[in-house]
């Protein structure tokens, strides 16, 4: 997709040349010398995401201490020699070259990275005033795209295998950065290709498709977990309301259903555990790693249930449409007794036996809609106190949540107007924290350019290159510049542009744009502020044919907003809808406006 060279090259000890691109990354290295060196000499590249203290390459995080090489020897061409490897790809931001004789001195052109990925067309961007939104902006990018080849993979530089959850639970960000419409449903077919036929696990969905290797005995847990394998109905549901594909869950309709069928008759519990369902590896990578596997397993089977019976019902199944929701009222009844504290009017790990909580069990519950009736208010509120209250490291706010729980944390504060606890947690430079990965280190000296698998991720141990824990580049899309699909929707049929103000002082934030390239055509908002006390507002918005859409203008009253210079009453362009919450609503139709106001 991209041919990049160098941005640096040392010699770190003399005859061991390193070269550094500047953005870590999956790709071909690409070696080119010229006709002075003699035939037979052996040159080896050995790529690496970090260096260590000496300069050389540390290649740590790609699962092997001594190295991974690729070796070319040379045939003395007269006029030169140009090699890439043809069967492999590696993961990196460095190449250390040996084997060149002394006294050649190699160029930007003597390696270059040849990036790869996946063909998907890029479907939005976002960018802003603040230099840390872009910059992890990019890293969540490339993160996605050095794991988007033939299968969405964990990491390029070391497995190459294709963990389920990175995809599943980073679907928002991904979709808003690459359209899925047509990758996913390939997706789906390799799942069913992994699934069991027969046996006592028939129906099971591996956690990684294609399987190899078979995880069984004392690793069983890492083949069959609900958040892992409700993958296979919880893809297609996701293609059906954001893209409008209905022919992946017909197609796909009995390979979910014997999915759900595995986990209703293997893996839920019975007796005081009756719909309860263990998740053996709970909140992966989580910070705080306290929140119950029973907890977790439980939401990931009412989200595939609920999601199973929207979409029988709209394949006219009836029958198993009535099955499951009232399946899904039994596991929410379930997950709330086993977990909800009456008296603090939130979760806790033990229910009403104790009242120690995390910020996931909240997070979770409120992403699937299980809070009892009346209490939301109280478990967002609790959800930002353990926010607020998580400093482990000190400073703070810090999310502590992991694969599972990041995505419905940002959407929960989201969609509650908490925006501004999110960009307080963004700001934070102590780990668990997202400024913890831009830090200078030894092994980067200018911070990492890839979002990482774990929050610890400055220790080296392992990839620089995951997409578990950029879940926050959907908020980009969705909270900053303000793209949202109205509830109940399909493919964007309806639209809601409602960009989050967010900014202190210390960090403010002053425009940002953003567009997105979805399946009835390009949505994009635009918003800068400006004037004494950032008061003045002006909003572009581009709305595509066959939709409809709302915009909500932030301001302190509807006549303060202009639209194209007048005032919005004069125009019959946008109905005026009502105001509520710093914003002024109104219903427009496919055009483009320019909308301003007054926010005092």
């Amino acid at each position: 997709m991209d041919t990049v060279s160098p941005v640096a090259i040392t010699e770190p000890i003399s005859g061991t040349w390193v070269f550094d691109f500047g953005q870590n990354a999956a790709a071909l290295p690409e070696l080119h010398v010229d006709g002075s060196l003699l035939a037979g000499t052996v040159v080896r590249m050995q790529p690496a995401e970090s260096l260590k203290a000496d300069g050389t390459v540390d290649s740590a995080s790609l699962g092997s201490g001594k190295g991974i090489l690729e070796t070319y020897t040379t045939f003395g061409a007269a006029d030169g020699e140009t090699w890439r490897p043809q069967f492999g790809y590696h993961g990196f931001q460095y190449i250390q070259v040996t084997g060149l004789p002394s006294g050649y001195q190699p160029d930007t052109r003597t390696v270059t990275a040849r990036h790869v990925r996946a063909s998907a067309r890029v479907s939005g961007d976002v960018s802003t005033s603040s230099e840390r939104v872009n910059r992890l902006h990019r890293m969540s990018r490339y993160s996605i795209a050095s794991n988007m080849m033939s299968i969405f993979t964990d990491c390029p530089g070391r497995e190459k295998l294709g963990w389920l959850a990175d995809m599943l639970h980073s679907m928002p960000a991904i979709d808003r950065n690459f359209d899925m419409s047509a990758y996913l449903p390939h997706m789906e077919r390799v799942m069913r290709e992994a699934q069991l036929v027969d046996g006592p696990n028939a129906g099971l969905v591996p956690e990684h498709t294609p399987e190899f290797p078979v995880f069984d005995g004392q690793w069983a847990m890492y083949r069959n977990d609900i958040s892992w394998g409700s993958a296979v109905i919880l893809a297609p549901w996701w293609l059906w309301r954001h893209h409008g594909d209905t022919e992946t869950m017909a197609v796909h309709y009995q390979s979910m259903t014997e999915y759900h069928d595995y986990v209703r008759t293997t893996q839920a519990g019975s007796g005081a555990d009756e719909h309860l369902v263990n998740g053996p590896l709970k909140d992966w990578v989580a910070h705080d790693e306290s929140t119950p596997r029973l907890l977790v397993g439980t939401y990931a089977y009412y989200l595939m249930t609920d999601r199973l019976a929207q979409m029988a019902a709209h394949l006219r199944k009836d029958s198993d449409a009535g099955r499951y929701w009232a399946l899904a009222g039994a596991i929410k009844a379930a997950f709330n007794n086993r977990f909800f504290n009456d008296e603090l009017r939130t979760y806790t790990n033990d229910g009403n036996a104790g009242a120690a909580g995390t910020q996931a069990a909240n997070a979770l519950a409120l992403e699937a809609g299980l809070v009892p009736r009346g209490q939301k208010q109280h478990v967002l509120r609790d959800l930002v106190s353990r926010i607020r209250d998580y400093h482990p490291n000190g400073g703070g706010p810090h999310v502590s949540g992991g694969t599972i729980s990041l995505g419905p944390t940002f959407r929960a504060l989201s969609a509650a107007d908490r925006d501004d606890v999110i960009w307080e947690v963004l700001h934070e430079d102590t780990r668990p924290g997202y400024g913890s990965f831009l830090l200078p280190t030894v092994s980067n000296p200018k911070g990492m350019t890839t979002v990482p698998e774990h929050w610890y991720a400055a220790d080296n141990n392992s990839s620089l290159n995951h997409m578990i824990l950029l879940q926050i580049d959907e908020w980009f899309s969705a909270g900053l510049a303000g793209i949202q699909q109205a509830p109940d929707s399909i493919a964007y049929e309806r639209i809601v542009v409602k960009p989050k103000l967010v900014g202190t002082p210390e960090h403010p934030l002053t425009h940002v744009e953003g567009s997105y390239e979805g399946p009835r055509g390009r949505i994009s908002s635009a918003w800068r502020i400006s004037g004494p006390d950032s008061a003045d507002l002006a909003l572009d918005v581009t709305i595509p044919a066959s939709t409809a859409a709302e915009i909500h203008v932030p301001t302190v009253h509807p006549s303060r907003v202009r639209l194209d210079g007048r005032p919005v009453s004069a125009s019959k362009a946008a109905v005026f809808k009502g105001f509520a919450d710093g914003y002024a609503v109104y219903s427009v139709g496919p055009g483009t406006y320019a909308l301003s106001s007054r926010r005092s």
